[in-house]
């Protein structure tokens, strides 16, 4: 299984879902450092969302678009972070919803950047709304401080989501697309009865494989 970072714990450290399993945690510490601050893997099943086909599909290019930046050093800018991401790989998360789990997904997310920032990853989370409004900025603000959320944050109207644009489904809670060379290789969406952990875990296994780039092995 992956372990999953919890928002509300200090440091870059993982925790694992089910903390009472000493086998898990004891295979935890075994892990070679790689693998031990976002992923702990061990060999379990994970339970499998719905297909929700939800972003653009593999190999589709990734559009352009501005929205107001909400959180980190470019707040209050327009900004286009696809562009400003150039041919960098990316994981650009879309959302919905601002509970705890998925504060959780973005910290994991988090961790994962902060170490493949050196082969170039970045990331960036958007916030969906039908109307942009000030109670939508403040209560992103207010999910990135409580969860302890690094990555960029901005809000968009649900055209953004449309399919002429980022093709996000209107029953995803949850989008995650990971792109290079602005294409898209990945893209995994989650319903709001589906963020609990062990949907995140494939989720975030397929998020980590994309960190270690297109010639590493993946993990099994």
């Amino acid at each position: 299984m992956i372990g999953i970072a919890d928002a509300t714990t200090p440091g870059d450290t993982a925790v694992l879902a089910n903390r009472s399993e000493d086998a898990d945690l004891s295979a935890r510490r075994a892990l070679p450092p790689t693998l031990t601050a976002l992923a702990v893997l061990a060999f379990g099943g994970s339970a499998v969302a719905a297909d929700l086909e939800s972003g653009r599909g593999v190999g589709d290019p990734i559009p352009e678009f501005y929205t107001r930046v909400v959180t980190g050093p470019l707040m209050n800018k327009s900004v286009c972070y696809v562009c400003r991401n150039g041919t960098r790989p990316v994981v650009m998360v879309f959302v919905r919803d601002t509970s705890a789990p998925v504060q959780r997904l973005l910290r994991n997310v988090d961790i994962l950047v902060d170490r493949h920032r050196g082969d170039g990853l970045r990331s960036f989370g958007v916030y969906l709304s039908a109307v942009p409004s000030q109670r939508d900025v403040s209560r992103v603000q207010t999910f990135a401080f409580e969860g302890r959320v690094k990555m960029p944050l901005v809000v968009a109207p649900e055209e953004v989501a449309s399919a002429g644009q980022q093709n996000v489904h209107s029953e995803a809670a949850v989008t995650v697309v990971c792109y290079r060379n602005r294409r898209c290789e990945h893209r995994m969406a989650l319903r709001a009865d589906e963020l609990d952990v062990e949907h995140l875990r494939p989720v975030l296994k397929r998020v980590l494989e994309f960190a270690e780039g297109p010639t590493t092995e993946a993990v099994e």
